[in-house]
């Protein structure tokens, strides 16, 4: 699915809707240091990504376009796999996935669609498909070619087609993946069935124009045996209620703003601090509050404000 984080928080309300857990991304326009990754990794998220490299100075504060990534929810195991493949013309990204008795490499590539198709496309993806078919594990090629897949007498479409054949990969049908027709997205899928690791290579590919992007979203289920996390309770206080000149008369009277009454030693006083914040800043003296039982992710989604998706995609 094509993104940008500008939409980060819409994204991940489509994560809690659509039940997704694994999310494969593309023109994310991210650098090294996202913001947002880091924002997803604190909230417990795995994330394995490669930015565009930028030709401009380290300075260079515009937008960096392109971009893959490949994003897991709490309790999805999500690894990088190292795949080197020499000057490519398109983005990737692979990544080994495993959850319960499913296990698989997932390769997010993305062809920008401002460049012509070139011969040395179709070469540079055989070399990406050389290594990931040595890996001995079950493969899944998923991502943005910007090829129209679904006219079969176009050469190009016609050269990939030829391509998956050679390599064992089925695509996987759909329908147009783009608002204006076009499917230019692919689900890949290995020609083999391996019930070991509950993969399969015939896929129920659904397309959802979820809003965010002209291209779709592509979904598919896979088997998940996670256990589910223990329902904890948690106090949620309303915070809007908070009566902020109540707690500003009990910090005022306080020994904390009262230098005379402070022990001499320090360790003395980082204690008297910190008990003497605890009691005066008593939530329940201050703003109604009530406890609630729930899944440890939507306890996170209440703490942190984001979204925590639950079921594969």
């Amino acid at each position: 699915m094509c993104f940008s984080f500008n939409k980060l928080d819409d994204l991940l309300g489509v994560c809690q809707d659509q039940l997704i857990d694994v999310l494969c991304l593309v023109v994310t326009w991210h650098d090294a240091d996202s913001v947002a990754f880091n924002r997803l990794r604190t909230a417990n998220y795995q994330v394995v990504a490669c930015p565009r490299p930028r030709t401009g100075t380290s300075t260079d504060l515009s937008t960096n376009l392109g971009g893959v990534a490949v994003v897991a929810a709490p309790g999805i195991n999500l690894s990088t796999v190292s795949v080197t493949v020499v000057d490519p013309t398109f983005e990737f990204v692979c990544a080994h996935i495993s959850t319960g008795l499913f296990s698989a490499i997932f390769v997010l590539v993305y062809r920008p669609g401002s460049s012509k198709i070139q011969p040395v496309f179709i070469e540079k993806l055989s070399s990406l498909f050389d290594i990931v078919a040595s890996l001995q594990e079950a493969v899944f090629v998923v991502g943005d070619f910007n090829i129209h897949l679904e006219c079969s007498d176009d050469p190009a479409t016609k050269q990939v087609i030829d391509l998956l054949c050679h390599y064992g990969f089925l695509l996987q049908p759909t329908a147009a993946t783009h608002s204006a027709g076009g499917t230019l997205d692919a689900v890949i899928a290995c020609d083999t069935t391996d019930s070991a690791q509950c993969v399969d290579s015939q896929l129920n590919v659904s397309v959802i124009d979820v809003g965010l992007s002209d291209h779709h979203l592509l979904s598919w289920p896979f088997p998940s045996c996670r256990v589910a996390p223990e329902p904890q309770t948690t106090c949620l206080h309303h915070w809007c209620q908070l009566d902020v000149d109540q707690l500003r008369e009990q910090l005022r009277a306080s020994i904390i703003c009262q230098p005379d009454m402070w022990p001499g030693e320090i360790d003395n006083m980082a204690a008297m601090y910190e008990s003497e914040l605890a009691a005066t800043a008593m939530l329940d003296r201050l703003i109604a509050f009530r406890k609630v039982t729930c899944r440890r992710s939507m306890v996170r989604q209440r703490l942190l404000g984001s979204q925590a998706p639950h079921s594969p995609s």
